[in-house]
C-alpha cells in the first residue's frame, strides 16, 4: 500500500515541507504521522479521519456511535485488548461487532478481538489521536505520554501550508576559528581519511590498563565500569536503534556509565517535556515535567542550544524543578542540548550525586549527545524515505 505520507502529498492535502516537519516530529516526539500533523496544526482530527478513510478505503464510523457507543458493545471486549490494540467497540448489530480501529488491517488485533467476543467484526478507521480521546471518554483509559499533551481544540483551525524552506545555515568564519585551523595545520592535524579511526578498542584497553596499574588497585576498581566492551555494546545498540525509545534507553545507559543520574527531555513546539530517566527518584518523576521553552530555567535554556554546568540553581523554577525530581542535593549538574543543525531535539540532564562531575565524563557526555543526534538523523532519514 502507498504510504500515508505519499498519499497526503499526492492528493495535495499537505505540503512537502509540512510532511517533512511531521516526519521529524514523529521520530523525536513519538506517535503516528497523522498525530503529528494534528499536533503541528496542519490538519484537524475530523479532517485526518477522513483522509485515513480514503487512504485505507474503509468507511468512517457513524458520528452518533463515536459520541455514545453502545454500552453492550463496550462490555464484550476485555479492557486488556482495548489497551493493547487501540480499538473501541461501537455497536452490535445483527450479530456483528462494529469496531473502530487505528489500523483496520492489523490481523492480530482483529483475530484477538474476534476470539474474545465470539462475534464477526465490521472494522472502521479513526486516527490514533482521536482514538486516545475517545477511549479516555468512554472506557476510562487515560491519555498518557505523547497524548496527554495534545489538546483537541487545536484541531479545528488547520495552519497554512508551508511552501518555502529555509536555506541551511553555515558557520561563519572567525579569527579564532582561522587561528585554530592554522595551528592544526602546523602540527599536521587534519581530518581522518576514509576508513581511518582515531583509536580502537585495543588501544583504548591498553591506555585504561596502563592508567590503572600505575595508579593502584583503587583506581582499577573505579575504571571497571568503563570497560570498552560495555561502551562498544551500548554504542552499537544506539546506532541500531529503531525508534526513539530505543535511542533513549541506550543513551541513558551510556550516560550512567559516567554519572549517577541522567534524564532526557523532549523539546517540541516551544515546550520542554520530561521523557525518560535513570537514577533514584528522577526516573519516576521526570514524566511529570513540562516547561515553557522561554522560562527562566537551565533546562529550558538548554532548549535554545546553551549548555549549563554548575551547582543546582537555588531559586525560581529550577529550585522547585530539582526538588520535585529529587536531585536538589546533587553537588554538581550539567545540562546538554542534543541537536541536529540549529534545531534542539532533546535536553540531556546529568548529575553525580554528592560528587562533582569529572572532566573526562563531561567530554564523554558531549560526545554522547552527538551520537544521539546521529541516531535521530538516521531514523528521520528512514521515515522520510518511507513517507515522503
Amino acid at each position: 500500500m502507498e504510504s500515508f505520507g505519499k498519499f497526503l502529498i499526492r492528493r495535495g492535502f499537505i505540503s512537502a515541507d509540512n510532511l517533512e516537519e511531521a516526519t521529524h516530529a514523529m521520530v523525536v516526539v513519538g506517535g503516528r504521522l497523522g498525530t503529528n500533523a494534528v499536533d503541528l496544526g496542519f490538519v484537524g482530527i475530523q479532517t485526518l479521519d477522513g483522509y485515513l478513510a480514503e487512504h485505507y478505503g474503509i468507511a468512517l464510523p457513524p458520528e452518533s456511535w463515536l459520541r455514545q457507543p453502545d454500552p453492550e458493545a463496550l462490555q464484550v471486549v476485555p479492557m486488556e485488548l482495548l489497551r493493547r490494540h487501540r480499538v473501541l467497540p461501537l455497536a452490535i448489530q445483527a450479530g456483528t461487532l462494529h469496531l473502530a480501529m487505528v489500523d483496520p488491517h492489523d490481523p492480530v488485533a482483529i483475530d484477538e478481538v474476534r476470539f474474545a467476543c465470539g462475534l464477526p467484526l465490521h472494522p472502521y478507521v479513526i486516527s490514533e489521536v482521536h482514538m486516545h480521546f475517545l477511549r479516555e471518554r468512554h472506557v476510562g483509559i487515560a491519555r498518557t505520554g505523547r497524548f496527554a499533551f495534545l489538546d483537541p481544540e487545536w484541531t479545528r483551525a488547520p495552519r497554512q501550508k508551508k511552501t518555502s524552506r529555509k536555506p541551511p545555515k553555515h558557520p561563519a568564519s572567525s579569527p579564532e576559528a582561522d587561528a585554530a585551523e592554522e595551528k592544526r595545520a602546523q602540527h599536521g592535524i587534519g581530518p581522518l581519511g576514509s576508513g581511518e579511526e582515531l583509536t580502537n578498542s585495543d588501544t583504548f584497553q591498553n591506555v585504561q590498563w596502563e592508567l590503572a596499574t600505575s595508579a593502584g588497585p583503587e583506581t582499577m576498581t573505579e575504571l571497571q565500569p568503563l570497560v570498552p566492551a560495555e561502551v562498544v555494546r551500548l554504542e552499537r545498540e544506539l546506532g541500531a536503534a529503531t525508534d526513539r525509545l530505543a535511542v533513549a534507553e541506550s543513551a541513558l545507559s551510556l550516560a550512567c556509565l559516567h554519572t549517577r543520574a541522567a534524564g532526557l527531555f523532549v523539546v517540541h513546539k516551544g515546550m520542554v517535556r520530561g521523557f525518560r530517566a535513570r537514577g533514584a527518584i528522577i526516573d519516576e518523576r521526570i514524566g511529570g515535567v513540562l516547561l515553557a521553552g522561554d522560562s527562566r530555567s537551565v533546562v529550558a535554556h538548554a532548549a535554545s542550544g546553551q549548555e549549563y554546568r554548575g551547582a543546582p540553581p537555588t531559586e525560581g523554577i529550577d529550585e522547585a524543578l530539582f526538588d520535585a525530581l529529587g536531585r536538589r542535593d546533587a553537588c554538581e549538574m550539567a545540562v546538554f542540548p542534543i541537536q541536529i543543525g540549529d534545531r534542539v531535539l532533546n535536553v540531556l540532564y546529568v548529575d553525580n550525586g554528592p560528587d562533582p562531575l569529572g572532566e573526562t565524563a563531561v567530554a564523554a557526555l558531549r560526545s554522547l549527545c552527538e551520537c544521539v543526534a546521529r541516531a535521530y538523523a538516521r531514523l528521520i532519514l528512514a521515515r522520510r524515505q518511507k513517507h515522503c
